[in-house]
């Protein structure tokens, strides 16, 4: 049986590789509806409190459910991404297999 994930994507308006962890976290939701993506500014007062609670301190930072353990920071590779996703949630995603 499938968990579902929690995935918060930190970022900052002056992030340079904050739009393209914006796409690929946007992406990781859209394949899979079990991945529940959030956006959070460290800029705006929310982002900013949650940053602190889970010690982000470099955006882009992604933080699996709600666990400062389970973090990428910087533009993840989509692999990466999909390997983490996989490992909680227990089940493959973002791939496309063949068995004959």
């Amino acid at each position: 049986m499938s968990q579902p994930v929690t995935a918060v994507l930190f970022t900052h308006p002056m992030c340079v590789g904050c739009g393209e962890a914006i796409a690929l976290l946007t992406r990781l939701g859209q394949q899979n509806p079990r991945v529940q993506v959030r956006f959070l500014s460290l800029a705006g007062k929310e982002g900013k409190a949650a940053g602190e609670r889970l010690g982000v301190h470099a955006v882009p930072t992604v933080v699996f459910q709600d666990n400062p353990a389970l973090r990428m920071e910087g533009v993840p590779e989509w692999e990466a991404l999909t390997d983490m996703v996989e490992r909680l949630a227990g089940e493959a995603i973002g791939t496309e297999t063949s068995e004959t």
